[in-house]
């Protein structure tokens, strides 16, 4: 992630800044921008993010303003900051899944892929010890609740 201005700083391994775009630099140290999200927002912060097995996508936290679009939960508790998206880097184009990132801690944990690439899952904490658990079919583009109160933390898959 880099910015396009002066206004994002590293402090530590957080990226601090309000004009974040991503970007990709080949082998010949070519730079460029995959993401135009600041064309559609003013101000874009963007987090946790996670390339897919098959090296094509990378889903990344992203926080946009202003905020003028809805959010399919009904429940106050999960906020309306930071949303689940996808960048599709052969089309370069980002996909905002609207499913809801970390409200209770700042920085949401990494989305996990599935080794074949097709599904991601993801928590969505909102209390101290409360949170939901989403499983998103990137195929289909849907997603569901699979659990609560319990934290992803990988795929199990089996052994050759």
């Amino acid at each position: 992630v880099l910015a396009n201005s002066l206004s994002t700083t590293l402090r530590g391994s957080e990226t601090i800044g309000t004009d974040q775009e991503i970007f990709t630099v080949d082998r010949n140290g070519t730079v460029t921008q995959v993401t135009q999200l600041n064309t559609v927002f003013s101000a874009v912060r963007i987090g946790s993010l996670s390339w897919s097995p098959s090296s094509d996508q990378v889903a990344f936290w992203v926080e946009a303003e202003p905020r003028e679009y809805q959010t399919p939960w009904n429940d106050p508790d999960v906020g309306h900051g930071q949303r689940l998206a996808i960048l599709d880097l052969d089309s370069a184009t980002t996909i905002d899944y609207c499913i809801p990132g970390d409200t209770y801690y700042t920085l949401s944990l990494d989305p996990i892929w599935s080794p074949d690439s097709r599904y991601l899952i993801v928590e969505n904490r909102y209390g101290e010890i409360t949170s939901r658990v989403f499983l998103l079919d990137t195929l289909q583009g849907l997603a569901l609740q699979v659990a609560e109160n319990v934290r992803p933390i990988g795929w199990m898959a089996p052994t050759p």
